[in-house]
């Protein structure tokens, strides 16, 4: 899953749509600025991402799929300290 999400940003055919963005943000349980601050931008450029003013392209892109992508537990399924 990981390949496909580095795949899906910089391959330029699966742009991510605004909507698509917002849906995983909202998975995520995540506000548009604590959003922006895992990925190094501000609130309003998230805000701009979801209402299409702008494109989410290249490395933000890989960086928003990769924060979705499920959490495998560790092998033997218990906490590693």
């Amino acid at each position: 899953m990981v390949m496909a999400a580095i795949h899906a940003g910089f391959s330029g055919k699966n742009d991510m749509t605004p909507q698509e963005l917002k849906d995983i943000r909202k998975r995520l349980k995540l506000t548009t600025a604590e959003l922006g601050e895992r990925l190094w931008v501000s609130g309003r450029t998230v805000e701009d991402w979801e209402q299409g003013r702008r494109t989410i392209r290249g490395p933000a892109e890989v960086l928003i799929r990769l924060l979705d992508v499920p959490r495998r537990k560790p092998a033997g399924g218990g906490d590693e300290k």
